[in-house]
């Protein structure tokens, strides 16, 4: 049984595709997926093999670099999500998700227009 509310899909871009293809074995009706990466690609690589209802439009913001193993610098920005509907509605689950994130002291903002943000 799938108990997961949200995915947070944070791989590099070029392995979304392979990726969606086993998240469509585990994603159920009431489950979100988010994808975090660079570039507009993630979400419509998403579409193909996920019903678009599963997914949140999410961009990340980090800068960041190994300085050895097992030591990840942090600078620069304040590190942040965003994320909204990919049809820019703005809807109870967008504000679950932000309550989630904000319980886990997780940095998150909810876009006004998140294909613009992306």
């Amino acid at each position: 049984m799938n108990t997961a509310d949200l995915i947070l899909l944070c791989v590099k871009a070029w392995q979304v595709k392979d990726i969606a293809q086993k998240l469509k074995e585990v994603v159920n009706e009431n489950m979100m997926v988010i994808p975090l990466q660079n570039g507009i690609s993630a979400i419509y690589e998403l579409k193909e093999p996920l019903d678009e209802s599963n997914i949140v439009g999410g961009l990340c913001f980090i800068i960041s670099k190994i300085e050895s193993p097992a030591i990840i610098n942090h600078f620069g920005v304040e590190s942040s999500i965003v994320f909204g509907e990919i049809n820019n509605f703005k809807t109870e689950r967008l504000n679950k998700i932000k309550d989630m994130f904000d319980m886990a002291g997780i940095n998150s903002k909810i876009s006004d227009d998140i294909n613009a943000d992306i």
